[in-house]
């Protein structure tokens, strides 16, 4: 007897959902924690709930290391990637290594053009990194040693701030940085920008880190000491459509914000404040990091939160409901519409598979 072809999609459905849970439960459960760059190029990782005066779990540090003026941090697929702007360079540990380790991998020579390598993001297997003396340039997370760039937008000179949403990305210069340009990730001939933000409602002052988070754009603004959220599209002299600025916030000087899961991390005073991304006005943060004395203060930070995420309904709790919403966003991505930050687990801006067994993960550490 044969098989409807409904019945067989069924099936195979069936199959595909049984092989993927399979995976979920070969795959150890992840924990999720903050990896914090502290003064004395120290990164000091802390548990995702740690708050206060709280105590590292571990930390790297010494001469080993490498590290030298750390201004940037990320993580993706258990490894730990660190910019360098003293003696320029991105260094790569295991999410697990501990004190005065040598790095797994090394970028760094005069092929790699890095020149006071400040921020760092990792998207769909690239390494994008800005300069603050050079421009911005991209590798591979596999590139290794002395290295040239897979591409560079060599037009734009001491680059600074960085976010990515779909085929665009978002740049701020180290000097006169009162303008957001926005240019085609995917193309570095193109030399003009697509559109920019600049003028005096757009209330920039300095602008010292960008985020795409959710459809807008998250702008910390060193000088006036803000927090200015913008849609992604906006162009021109427009002004935020919020601001978190104020004494309560205590957003004195912020440099560096990180957005993830629904919360801003924002470092300032040797300190990271945190708020919810639908923050307005003059508020208090909702959580405060200090760290431990010793290690002289918290600055920018990144919040590996793949291991508690999966809740796409927004109901308290994963079930097979956030995988099949989840699985109706593949291919998503920042800046799409119908693109759900949620559902992108591991925020590296699409929604693909591995978000799918992220999920299923979070499903069985319940």
């Amino acid at each position: 007897m044969k098989k409807s072809p409904t019945t067989l999609c069924n099936t195979l459905c069936a199959l595909f959902l049984c092989s993927l849970t399979l995976l979920a439960w070969r795959v150890p459960p992840a924990n999720a924690y903050i990896y914090a760059m502290c003064p004395s190029d120290t990164i000091a990782v802390f548990e995702n709930t740690a708050r206060g005066y709280a105590e590292p779990l571990r930390i790297i540090k010494g001469l080993n290391t490498g590290l030298a003026g750390t201004s940037g941090i990320t993580v993706y697929e258990n490894e730990l990637f660190v910019t360098s702007q003293g003696d320029p360079g991105i260094s790569v540990f295991n999410t697990t290594d501990s004190g005065n380790v040598v790095a797994k991998r090394l970028i760094r020579g005069d092929k790699t053009t890095l020149g006071g390598t400040s921020k760092i993001q990792i998207y769909q297997n690239e390494m994008y990194v800005t300069n603050n003396f050079t421009y911005p340039s991209t590798f591979n997370i596999t590139d290794n040693g002395n290295v040239a760039p897979k591409r560079s937008l060599s037009t734009f000179w001491y680059s600074k701030a960085m976010a990515i949403s779909g085929d665009e990305i978002f740049l701020a210069r180290t000097y006169n940085a009162d303008t957001v340009s926005v240019y085609d990730r995917t193309d570095f001939t193109k030399t003009t920008p697509k559109r920019t933000l600049t003028g005096s409602n757009t209330g920039f002052k300095n602008v010292s880190t960008l985020c795409a988070y959710n459809n807008e754009l998250f702008v910390a603004d060193q000088r006036s000491s803000s927090i200015r959220v913008f849609n992604l599209t906006d162009s021109g002299d427009v002004a935020p459509k919020r601001i978190i600025q104020g004494a309560k916030t205590g957003l004195s000087g912020s440099s560096y914000i990180f957005i993830t899961a629904g919360e801003i991390y924002a470092s300032c005073g040797g300190a990271v404040k945190i708020f919810n991304t639908t923050d307005s006005g003059n508020v208090a943060p909702k959580g405060i990091l200090y760290g431990a004395k010793y290690l002289g203060g918290v600055g920018g930070i990144f919040m590996d939160s793949s291991a508690i995420n999966g809740d796409v309904d927004g109901d308290g709790s994963v079930t097979m409901n956030d995988w099949k919403m989840a699985r109706a966003l593949i291919g998503k991505k920042t800046g799409n519409a119908g693109y759900v930050a949620v559902a992108d687990i591991n925020s590296d801006g699409v929604i693909w598979w591995n978000d799918l067994t992220l999920i299923l993960r979070a499903m069985q550490n319940k």
